[in-house]
């Protein structure tokens, strides 16, 4: 008789993907109290296709928080790991929380209370 493991036989390489987006996005979750929606920006991608499956990523992984894409909510998270985003030229009206490692960083929108 043959024993199929079923997990390791299923496993594809979004599913390293998001597990590894997981661990990067925990610490957010520190700073998301009471907050419903929050901003979504990522310089680390070349396509479109690539800014969605990130977006996306985050979305999962930071829910029941809804994640929408742009620097307009009153917290925003820039995703940028290994590149560099003008943050100003972004936002101006951005600041810096927290870099929280891995190339996450937490900003707050001055002009949204």
């Amino acid at each position: 008789m043959v024993s199929i493991n079923s997990d390791a036989f299923f496993k594809t390489d979004m599913d390293d993907v998001v597990a590894g987006n997981e661990s990067r996005f925990k610490p957010v979750r520190n700073y998301l109290a009471g907050e419903k929606v929050i901003g979504f920006v990522s310089g680390k991608t070349n396509t479109p296709v690539e800014e969605t499956v990130h977006y996306f990523i985050a979305q999962y992984t930071l829910a029941p928080v809804l994640v929408e894409h742009g620097p307009n909510r009153r917290l925003v998270i820039v995703d940028l790991q290994n590149d560099q985003l003008n943050i100003e030229r972004l936002n101006p009206n951005l600041e810096i929380v927290k870099y929280l490692g891995s190339g996450v960083t937490l900003y707050r929108n001055r002009l949204v209370k």
